[in-house]
């Protein structure tokens, strides 16, 4: 399987990681049930998927003065058995401000997952082993978004909304026992106190910018004083932690793993990757049910082989990475994805359902040959003290990355009139621009180093 790590933790690490992907998009699918069961109205609705968002953007960059505070191990059991609890509040939640609070802690939990269970592979496997680590974890990443929809579309049809979040506790329950058990050692970090101000300054900075980036287009954008309120916090939260911890080395957030080249290049090619992949999982259906006619269920459908595209190839990257430089890797899968762009660019209802899904295919498979290598990249040469801090802020620029261009793409194409004749150019323009996006971050790959492990690099990992 992976050398360094027993079958029990690399089950659990993994388990922990599919759910936390998986509680976002299976709620979205349950929404209207939710609103109908709770009566909630119209406007309140949409807060039952923001709090979840908020809270994980929040948390993520926290992950490693959590873990510093009191070892990764309880980090990671503290995050997943919060997760499992807070589904079960979900679950039970008899009106909407008891189901916001249980979101609130669900999306904190969440968003310590992912970091903590990247920082924990990188750290229980050698660094020969890093890529195929990393396409383990991306694969289950990816179990979301590909049986989100389908699951919870049935869950709720079946058994009625509570049923997705009860789903989360046998695996949650499986998740914590197995980490217990096969996680006795894993924290290799001095225990240390949390930057509190730090974390109050930036933190309220980047709930600004997600409230900023998920009510600007509801609010009207810079017609609402409400948004200029947003980008106010935003401004000073994140530009006063920042210059804070560029005079401080035990500030919160650390910027010391930006002093590695190749982790500032690979952390804005994922901010980058962020912009693209979400913005065309948003606007491919859009596009499908908008200007092409499909129904939900046909667009939903289309976007289907994008996943297993994906999937498959992060699982191919297992015998792959390593072997081939992670430049070449990084190119095949940019262009692959830059091509399925233009492709839907240009796109025409009269192209059938079959050329649709092919494009949104190929999308996948490009995705997928980009995830695995850049994550691996991104630590080649951090020390390992750096890690976890480092995943947080790697993990946190991803997700701004897609909030940032969900909220662009809409705007420019749909914040304004339009006759149903301009409908196609004006998502053929978003198109366009991903393109671009993504030529950029093709530019950007050149200025990543390989590392090539060998015996002495392993054994001062070792030693640190």
């Amino acid at each position: 399987m992976l050398a360094g790590i027993n079958r029990m933790a690399l089950f659990s690490l993994l388990t922990a990681t599919a759910l936390q992907a998986l509680d976002l998009t299976i709620a979205t699918i349950a929404l209207p049930a939710m609103t109908r069961s709770l009566e909630v109205d119209a406007q309140s609705s949409p807060w039952i998927l923001t709090t979840y968002i908020v809270a994980t953007a929040l948390a993520t960059p926290t992950a490693g003065a959590l873990s510093a505070a009191v070892g990764r191990r309880s980090a990671l059991l503290m995050a997943v058995g919060g997760l499992t609890l807070a589904s079960l509040v979900c679950a039970a939640a008899p009106n909407l401000p008891i189901l916001l609070g249980a979101r609130l802690a669900q999306g904190a939990a969440a968003g310590l997952i992912m970091p903590l269970v990247q920082a924990t592979l990188l750290d229980l496997v050698p660094r020969s082993s890093h890529g195929r680590a990393m396409s383990f974890f991306g694969a289950a990443v990816m179990v979301g978004p590909i049986l989100g929809p389908s699951i919870g579309g049935v869950l709720v049809d079946a058994f009625g909304w509570r049923t997705i979040f009860l789903i989360n506790l046998p695996f949650g329950v499986l998740a914590l026992l197995g980490l217990g058990a096969g996680l006795d050692r894993v924290s290799r970090q001095e225990k240390l106190g949390i930057d509190a101000t730090g974390l109050v300054v930036f933190g309220s900075g980047i709930v600004a910018l997600q409230l900023l980036l998920e009510r600007g287009p509801i609010l009207g954008w810079l017609s609402s004083a409400k948004v200029w309120l947003y980008a106010l916090v935003m401004s000073l939260g994140i530009v006063g932690a920042v210059l804070r911890a560029a005079r401080r080395r035990d500030a919160f957030p650390s910027l010391q793993p930006f002093a590695d080249r190749n982790f500032s290049v690979t952390t804005a090619c994922s901010f980058l990757a962020g912009f693209v992949v979400i913005s065309s999982i948003a606007l491919v259906p859009m596009m499908l049910e908008n200007a092409f006619g499909y129904d939900a269920a046909s667009a939903g459908l289309a976007m289907t082989p994008r996943g297993l595209g994906t999937m498959a190839m992060m699982l191919a990257m297992n015998r792959i990475v390593g072997r081939v430089d992670h430049r070449a890797l990084l190119w095949v899968g940019v262009s692959l994805s830059a091509l399925a762009l233009l492709g839907l660019a240009f796109a025409a209802p009269a192209w059938g359902f079959a050329a649709i899904a092919g494009l949104t295919l190929v999308q996948g498979l490009g995705v997928g040959l980009i995830f695995t290598p850049l994550s691996t990249a991104a630590f080649s040469f951090l020390p390992v003290a750096m890690r976890t801090d480092a995943t947080g802020i790697f993990a946190l620029l991803r997700h701004l990355g897609g909030g940032i261009g969900v909220a662009v793409v809409s705007t420019f194409a749909f914040g304004q009139s339009m006759g149903s004749g301009r409908l196609l150019d004006a998502y053929r323009v978003d198109f366009l621009l991903l393109v671009m996006v993504t030529a950029v971050m093709a530019a950007a790959v050149a200025l990543i180093k390989t590392d090539r492990p060998t015996q002495e690099t392993e054994l001062r990992e070792a030693a640190d």
